[in-house]
């Protein structure tokens, strides 16, 4: 930025979701300092902040700084995907799971993910259904200990699989056998992954964290206010 300031060259913001509330309330202190030593300048100078999302886009809107707001949101490339794994491929590499049908999660098992939220719906489906599974793909950000603790004392231990980091066409194989696609995040600027669930033709189940309201409104999946509606949806 220093360089662009000296040459007056213009240049834009992406923050991907840094200057959401929800992100500006961690560690709030820090981030108000921040805001009022540089941030608020550096955004004022800019020619454009650049959101993924409406929902950031209306988060920027709240700080009141004078500069102007572009939605663009993140694509994804059909042929990117490339041809599909062959229906039952994550089967085959998890015979464990043969037989039972599964929703599955992807992503950082970290607490905004509130991955908690969905081992409790899930628990309430499984107790009537001991024939379903669900499948937690992705690398531990300090809450497998706690996931693990709440599958047991709810009894569904064994009718959950932590399968770790899923990518490329594992992560594609998985997502063709799986029923549904659940993230019920708090706060997500723009989720790739529910992207190329429905790309893979996955319907998802997500929380109006993930602010991805275009889900519901196109009829692709369901979106969610509270963890009550989760295990309904």
């Amino acid at each position: 930025l220093r360089e662009a300031f000296k040459r007056s060259c213009p240049y834009v913001i992406t923050p991907h979701g840094m200057l959401a509330r929800w992100s500006l309330a961690q560690k709030p202190l820090r981030k108000r300092f921040a805001m009022a030593v540089s941030w608020r300048k550096l955004i004022r100078r800019a020619s454009f902040v650049h959101a993924l999302t409406e929902g950031e886009a209306r988060d920027f809107r709240t700080l009141d700084i004078s500069c102007p707001t572009e939605v663009v949101p993140n694509g994804f490339f059909l042929e990117e995907l490339g041809e599909l794994p062959a229906a039952g491929s994550f089967y085959t590499d998890h015979p464990e799971l043969r037989g039972h049908p599964f929703i599955l999660f992807l992503g950082r098992l970290h607490y905004v993910k509130r991955v908690d939220w969905l081992v409790r719906a899930f628990a309430k489906l499984a107790t009537n259904d001991t024939n379903l599974r669900l499948v937690l793909a992705g690398p531990d950000c300090g809450t497998r200990l706690e996931i693990e603790r709440d599958a047991k004392r709810l009894r569904v231990d064994g009718q959950i699989h932590l399968v770790g980091p899923l990518y490329g066409q594992q992560k594609y194989a998985a997502m063709v056998d799986a029923r549904c696609f659940c993230q019920p995040s708090v706060y997500e600027t723009f989720s790739m992954s529910i992207l190329e669930a429905m790309a893979c033709g996955l319907p998802p189940v997500i929380t109006r964290g993930c602010n991805f309201d275009e889900v519901g409104t196109s009829g692709a999946g369901v979106v969610v206010d509270t963890e009550d509606e989760l295990a309904g949806a």
